[in-house]
C-alpha cells in the first residue's frame, strides 16, 4: 500500500499478511500538515493502483496565539434550543473553526472585523440536545492546514425542560424507578468524564509545561549580518546565526504576515551557522529569524534581523546648512529630499554600520539632527527615501557626506596658533624695507597671510551662481527649456530649487566646463512654471541662492488669445502720446505689454475690461513690436496677441532727398575731378582738393542715413 499527499508520494510499506498498513509520520512539523489519501496495490503489479481512499485532513495546531470562545446567551440551554458561539481573537485570522470533543464542524467560517477592532466568526451549531465541549481555533488562507492553539474549552450544559420532567401519578412506580436509574447513571457518567477530562488536561498541561521547561534551558541564538543590513539590489549578504555547540541542525527563516517561511537549513554539530543570499531582491528582503535543534526539541526563535533591499528608486539628495567640521559637543542638521518620486519615510545611514539605521523620519522631507556629537559620530552619511507600505524596499543612496569630529580643546589650540603666526607673519612684513623690490614681495605675504586668516577663521565665502533660461524665460506650453546655473570652477554638484523646494540635482561633466551644469525640462506645463534659484557646494562649503529666475508658460488653453491695438495708431511722429489697448473675451486679472527685447509693462484689470498702457511723448526708442498676454497667474499666461508695431516716421524727409541729390550729384563731380586728378597726377592742390571732397560727401550721406533710421 501508499500514502500520498497533493499527489506527491511520501512512502511506502508492503504487508503480505493482511490488508492494513501504518505509516508513522512524525515528529509533526507545518510542513506535515495537509491532506492526505492512500492507495493499495500488489507486489506483481506496483503501478497498478486502487482507487484513492477518502481524504483525510491533518491540522497542525499551536503555531499562533489562541483566541478566545464565547456564548452569547450563557452556557447553560434548554435541551433543543439553537446557541450562538462567538470565537474572537486580535491576531488578523481569515479562518475560524469550531470543533465539538475535538473534532472539526464544518469547513469553518471567514473572519470579520468588529467595531472593537478585534476579528470574530458567529458559529450557530446543532440543536443542543446534551451537554458538550466546545473550542475554536484560527487560521491565515495559506497555510490553511496550520491552525492556532485551540482556545479554552466553553463548556454547554443543557437543561431538560420543567415540563418534560413532569411524571403523571396514574404511572406506575416502576416506570419512576427506572427514571431514578436513569438520573444516576447519567450522574455517573457525567462524573467519570469530568475526572477523564481533570486527567487529561492535567497530562497536557505537565507536557508543555516541560517542553517549555526544556526550551528555557537553550540559550535564544543570536542572529546578524556580516556586513551590512542595507544590501544593494542584486548584491549578496552573509548571515550567521549562533546557537551552541551541541546543536545539530540551524534554520533560517523569513517572516511574513505573521508566518514563517524556511528558507535554508544547515546540518552538523556547530556553534555557528552561515546563510548566504546570493541575489538581493523584493522577494528576499525581509525580516528573518534563525534557531537551532537539539534531540527532538527545537529552540526559541531568536531576536529578527531586518534586511533591506536598495536601487529601486532614483537616488536623493543629502544636504546640510552648517559646517560638517564640529567640535565635541555640538549638532548638527541634515537634510533629506527627492525630486523623483513622492516619499513618506526617509532613513539616514553612517557608513560601516552592521545594523539598520535609528534615525528614521516620517514625513515627505527627512530631517535629521545629531548630536551632541562626539569622535563615534564621525564617518561617511547618506539617506535613503522609502514608501511605508515596503519598508524594505529602498531607494538608491543619496551623495555621501562626511562628518568630522575634533576635540574642542585641541582645535581652539590650533586656531590659537595659526592666528598668532598668521598675525606674526602681518607684522614681519609691515617691518620689511619699502624699495620696489620688497614691496611687492610684502604685498604678496600680505595677501597670502589674510588668506590664510580668513580660512581659518570661516570668514571665506563662495559668489553667488548665475542662472539663466535657454531659448528664453518665456516658453510656449508643450515644448523644452533648458535651465543654467554657473559657479565656481571648484563646484562638486549643483542644485536647482523651485519655489523654495529642492527640484534636482547635477554634477559638471569632465567633459565640459566645470563651472556650469545645466537642468532641461522636457515639456513646459503650468505646474513647472514658477520660480528657480541655485546653488552649488565646493567641498565643505555651500553657496548662497541665485536670483530669482521666472519661468513663464504661454499658451495655455483655458485662456482666449487677447487682442491688441494702439490709439491714435501704429504710425506716430515725434513727441505724440500713444495708449495701447489689450482684450482678452475670458477675463483676466493681470495683462502684460512686451515690447522686443525690454521688459514688461504691468496693467491690474479683472474680469473682461481692457486694459490700458500709456506711453509718450514718442522717441525714436519706443519703435518696435509689441505682443500683450492676460493671466490669472504671474507665470502662467495665455497665447501672445497679433504683434502691432509703432512706426515713428522722420519729419525731414523731403530735405533728407534733397541731400541724397546733392550728393549724388557731389559724387558727379567727384567722378569728374578724380578723372582730372588721374590725367595731371602732378598737381598736388587738385589731389587734396579731391580727397577732401571725397570725406565730405561721405559725412553727408552717413549723417542722411542716421536721419532716415
Amino acid at each position: 500500500m501508499g500514502i500520498n499527499k497533493d499527489t506527491f508520494q511520501l512512502s511506502a510499506e508492503y504487508h503480505f499478511g493482511g490488508s492494513n498498513a501504518n505509516f508513522p509520520i512524525g515528529p509533526m512539523t507545518p510542513e506535515h500538515a495537509g491532506t492526505y489519501t492512500c492507495y493499495g496495490s500488489y507486489k506483481h503489479t506496483p503501478y497498478e493502483w486502487s482507487e484513492s481512499s477518502d481524504p483525510v485532513d491533518i491540522k497542525i495546531t499551536g503555531l499562533y496565539k489562541k483566541p478566545s470562545l464565547s456564548a452569547l446567551m450563557g452556557t447553560v440551554e434548554t435541551s433543543g434550543e439553537n446557541m450562538i458561539l462567538t470565537c474572537t481573537s486580535d491576531y488578523q485570522f481569515d479562518m475560524f473553526h469550531l470543533s465539538m470533543k475535538g473534532l472539526p464542524l464544518g469547513h469553518g467560517l471567514p473572519a470579520e472585523q468588529s467595531h472593537s477592532g478585534t476579528f470574530q466568526a458567529n458559529f450557530l451549531p446543532v440543536p443542543l440536545i446534551q451537554t458538550e465541549t466546545y473550542r475554536c481555533y484560527g487560521s491565515f488562507r495559506n497555510p490553511s492546514h496550520v491552525w492556532s492553539s485551540p482556545s479554552d474549552p466553553l463548556y454547554l450544559s443543557v437543561s431538560v425542560n420543567s415540563s418534560r420532567n413532569f411524571t403523571s401519578s396514574t404511572e406506575p412506580d416502576s416506570k419512576t424507578d427506572n427514571h431514578r436509574t436513569m438520573n444516576i447513571l447519567i450522574g455517573l457518567s457525567v462524573t467519570m468524564m469530568s475526572v477523564f477530562l481533570t486527567i487529561l488536561l492535567y497530562s497536557c498541561c505537565s507536557a508543555k509545561k516541560s517542553k517549555s521547561q526544556e526550551q528555557a534551558q537553550f540559550p535564544i541564538p543570536t542572529i546578524s549580518a556580516a556586513t551590512s543590513p542595507v544590501v544593494p539590489w542584486n548584491g549578496s549578504v552573509r548571515i550567521l546565526c549562533q546557537g551552541i555547540p551541541e546543536a545539530f541542525l540551524y534554520q533560517l527563516s523569513l517572516m511574513k504576515n505573521s508566518t514563517h517561511t524556511v528558507i535554508e537549513k544547515k546540518l552538523g554539530f556547530q556553534k555557528e551557522a552561515e546563510f548566504i543570499i546570493n541575489h538581493m531582491n523584493t522577494t528576499t528582503a525581509g525580516c528573518y529569524q534563525c534557531q537551532y535543534r537539539i534531540k527532538d526539541h527545537w529552540s526559541e526563535y531568536s531576536k529578527p534581523l531586518e534586511l533591506v533591499v536598495t536601487g529601486l528608486y532614483n537616488e536623493p539628495v543629502l544636504s546640510t546648512d552648517q559646517s560638517r567640521v564640529l567640535i565635541a559637543g555640538e549638532s548638527i542638521s541634515f537634510q533629506c529630499s527627492s525630486a523623483h518620486d513622492l516619499f513618506n519615510r526617509f532613513s539616514l545611514v553612517k557608513e560601516g554600520d552592521a545594523s539598520l539605521p535609528q534615525h528614521q523620519h516620517e514625513g515627505y522631507q527627512g530631517k535629521f539632527t545629531l548630536g551632541p556629537v562626539n569622535p563615534n559620530f564621525a564617518g561617511n552619511y547618506s539617506c535613503y527615501c522609502w514608501h511605508n507600505s515596503s519598508p524594505y524596499v529602498w531607494s538608491a543612496p543619496s551623495n555621501a557626506l562626511e562628518l568630522i569630529v575634533t576635540d574642542s580643546k585641541k582645535q581652539g589650540y590650533m586656531i590659537e596658533n595659526s592666528v598668532r603666526m598668521s598675525m606674526a607673519g602681518l607684522v614681519l612684513v609691515v617691518l620689511l624695507p619699502l624699495d620696489s623690490v620688497h614691496t611687492q614681495v610684502s604685498i604678496g605675504l600680505a595677501s597670502g597671510m589674510l588668506r590664510i586668516l580668513t580660512a581659518l577663521l570661516g570668514l571665506e565665502s563662495l559668489q553667488k551662481p548665475i542662472i539663466w533660461a535657454e531659448p528664453s524665460t518665456r516658453v510656449t506650453n508643450g515644448n523644452a527649456v533648458t535651465i543654467w546655473c554657473k559657479g565656481h570652477h571648484t563646484a562638486t554638484h549643483y542644485q536647482l530649487y523651485f519655489e523654495g523646494s529642492f527640484s534636482a540635482l547635477e554634477r559638471p561633466k569632465p567633459s565640459r566646463a566645470t563651472n556650469k551644469v545645466n537642468f532641461t525640462i522636457p515639456q513646459m506645463t503650468s505646474h513647472t512654471a514658477g520660480k528657480y534659484t541655485c546653488c552649488y557646494q565646493s567641498g565643505e562649503r555651500q553657496s548662497k541662492s541665485s536670483k530669482g529666475l521666472n519661468l513663464i508658460v504661454t499658451g495655455e488653453c483655458l485662456y482666449d488669445t487677447p487682442n491688441l491695438w494702439v490709439h491714435p495708431g501704429p504710425e506716430v511722429t515725434l513727441g505724440e502720446n500713444v495708449t495701447f489697448f489689450c482684450h482678452l473675451d475670458s477675463g483676466t486679472s493681470k495683462f502684460f505689454l512686451l515690447k522686443e527685447g525690454r521688459s514688461n509693462h504691468i496693467q491690474h484689470r479683472l474680469g473682461t475690461i481692457k486694459a490700458e498702457f500709456p506711453m509718450g511723448p514718442m522717441t525714436r526708442a519706443h519703435r518696435g513690436t509689441y505682443r500683450c498676454f492676460g493671466s490669472y497667474n504671474d507665470y502662467v499666461w495665455s497665447f501672445p496677441s497679433k504683434p502691432v508695431t509703432l512706426l515713428i516716421p522722420v519729419q525731414a524727409k523731403s530735405v533728407c532727398g534733397l541731400s541724397i541729390l546733392c550728393e549724388l550729384a557731389s559724387t558727379y563731380d567727384l567722378i569728374f575731378c578724380s578723372l582730372l586728378w588721374v590725367t595731371d597726377a602732378d598737381s598736388l592742390d587738385m589731389q587734396c582738393f579731391v580727397y577732401n571732397m571725397y570725406i565730405f560727401c561721405f559725412a553727408r550721406l552717413w549723417l542722411c542715413y542716421l536721419d532716415l533710421t
